[in-house]
């Protein structure tokens, strides 16, 4: 290949598909650590209602039982 030459079509496609597949795991991962991140505030904010004003989960419609179980799981666990 000459200096400036661009690259055969096929090896330019292929990187164009792997970068489009990386850009794609990238953004899959960002959306997972979103949905762990959401669901730890969430959990937390239950944990402190429970600790500070559980006529407020009530008030909300939660049982108590349910607020438990939720805030006993891990971040990761939907």
């Amino acid at each position: 290949m000459t200096a400036g030459a661009s690259p055969p079509q096929s090896v330019s496609a292929g990187l164009v598909s792997a970068r489009s597949f990386l850009l794609w795991r990238v953004a899959e991962g960002r959306a997972v650590i979103g949905g762990w991140r959401r669901r730890y505030r969430y959990r937390h904010e239950l944990a402190r209602l429970m600790r500070t004003g559980q006529h407020l989960i009530e008030d909300i419609g939660l049982l108590r039982e349910h607020v438990e179980r939720e805030v006993a799981k891990p971040f990761w666990r939907p």
